[in-house]
């Protein structure tokens, strides 16, 4: 399913990016001073129980970025981790107009199974609209339509397509969302001939 024409998240990933800013600037302060932090072993703890939830989700205890990567710039980084950290590689082309990419957005990835398992993967964001190199990477894809997803596996450069919608007469239905973690999954492990 792909469909001509979502929110861009840069706001989310911002905002968590300032928080980790904090969270830092806070822990150096404190530790030059001597100071305990308050709440900052509650933190901790939680990160710590995210990760082992995490880690029996995909068996993995080392895990990507939990943002998004975001344009063709990005994509190179994510390409980059994606090799180092031994992490499959989920891209995800989107257009800010296209109604499904919004519903994608919206339904599929902050549901809880898709959140969880999207914890264990690189993940980058490309809008073939904000500029030629994201055009050219699109291209590269095969993208005709939106939303486009696809799974690079682990030592693996060749992606596979994921159907976050499926065709019902004349329109598209949202896949359930373990339906789309099954078929990430299934395109995550890398296939040997």
């Amino acid at each position: 399913m792909e469909i001509e024409k979502g929110t861009t998240g840069a706001s989310s990933n911002l905002r968590g990016l300032l928080l980790a800013l904090c969270l830092l600037l806070a822990l150096v302060i404190g530790h030059a001073l001597g100071l305990p932090i308050p709440g900052l072993s509650n933190a901790i703890n939680r990160m710590a129980k995210h990760n082992e939830s995490a880690s029996e989700l995909t068996g993995r205890t080392d895990f990507a970025s939990i943002s998004w990567y975001e344009g063709a710039k990005e994509y190179v980084r994510a390409q980059d981790e994606h090799r180092s950290m031994q992490a499959p590689l989920l891209i995800y082309f989107h257009t800010d107009w296209c109604p499904y990419c919004k519903k994608l957005d919206r339904d599929i990835f902050p549901s809880d199974e898709v959140s969880q398992f999207m914890r264990s993967v690189v993940k980058v964001r490309i809008n073939p609209e904000a500029g030629p190199d994201e055009r050219v990477l699109a291209d590269q894809f095969g993208v005709r339509g939106y939303p486009s997803v696809f799974i690079i596996p682990i030592n693996s450069d060749a992606p596979t397509k994921i159907y976050p919608f499926k065709r019902f007469g004349e329109t598209f239905v949202a896949v359930k969302p373990s339906e789309f973690v099954r078929a990430c999954r299934e395109a995550s492990t890398t296939k040997t001939p």
